[in-house]
């Protein structure tokens, strides 16, 4: 039967990777950010280029972080654009450290700090981080009490996508649709969107091309299971101790069929940042085993 491959789902396999991540088709990542930036500035994007073009490792067992561009625009601004699934209760955390990466690595040794160009951090998320109820907020550095900008330089946007099919008019045009792109379980409404928005279009061909790969179809359909056994036998919204999760596996591995189980668990266990050779001692798989299960 066919799966229905919902884009943001397809992260977990890199396919937007190969879609926005892609320099041939640099113009979908363009019309992105600037529907994006519409919303906080009048200066568009004309070109960009992406740093990091041949980065292609899924993470699954480090960041569960699945999208992650580098980009540098036309005006000399760093991009970093991460994809996130899974709430794993740090991303301000990670996100400042990300960007504080990107941001110190612009100078080499001997190099003026006035060189340093805006850094941005953009975050697509798949869960709710803030308690307000818009789906898009906009940080920068401001002084407390008259609020004035400090500098420029630094700005980290947060899309959360679960609020935004509810509050989209705070959203510019093309970015709703990339957004309603992105939430689309029905493919109807995917083409749809594809047939009044040459961009989306673009980028729905692309997916489709990439979702005929045997080999690719069978290793997302892997890791989209590791992915829902995560968030409902691990309870994704909490934090889950060591010591759970090796019982958890130890259980779910007599209850289930052996070898399946143990694939499964490894890969739960993966996602929260286990070491290797934890999980390969409560699954039972060998290190090696557990280690071919990142790539």
């Amino acid at each position: 039967s066919m799966t229905v491959w919902r884009p943001f789902q397809l992260c977990l396999r890199g396919a937007l990777k190969k879609v926005f991540g892609n320099q041939q088709h640099s113009r979908l990542l363009i019309n992105l950010l600037n529907g994006l930036f519409k919303t906080s500035r009048d200066t568009l994007i004309e070109s960009v280029t992406i740093l990091n073009p041949a980065l292609d490792r899924e993470q699954i067992d480090d960041k569960a972080c699945i999208l992650d561009i580098r980009a540098i625009t036309n005006q000399g601004e760093q991009l970093n654009i991460e994809m996130q699934i899974i709430n794993r209760h740090d991303w301000i955390e990670r996100s400042l450290y990300y960007w504080s990466k990107l941001y110190e690595q612009q100078l080499q040794s001997g190099d003026d700090y006035q060189q340093l160009q805006r850094t941005i951090s953009i975050s697509f998320l798949n869960f709710k981080l803030f308690d307000r109820p818009r789906g898009l907020s906009i940080y920068q550095l401001r002084e407390r009490d008259d609020h004035e900008l400090l500098t420029p330089l630094m700005q980290l946007f947060f899309i959360e996508l679960p609020k935004l099919p509810n509050a989209l008019t705070e959203l510019d045009q093309d970015l709703k649709e990339w957004v309603m792109f992105m939430n689309a379980n029905d493919p109807q409404q995917r083409q749809s969107l594809a047939a009044k928005n040459a961009y989306i279009q673009e980028a729905q061909q692309l997916l489709e091309l990439i979702a005929q790969n045997p080999e690719d179809r069978m290793r997302y359909e892997s890791r989209l299971k590791g992915l829902r056994d995560y968030q409902s036998g691990l309870a994704a919204e909490r934090k889950v101790s060591l010591e759970e999760g090796i019982q958890l596996g130890k259980l779910e591995g007599r209850q289930e069929g052996r070898q399946e189980a143990q694939i499964e668990i490894a890969f739960n266990m993966l996602s929260q940042g286990i070491a290797i050779e934890v999980i390969a001692a409560a699954t039972g798989l060998t290190v090696e085993a557990v280690k071919n299960l990142r790539h």
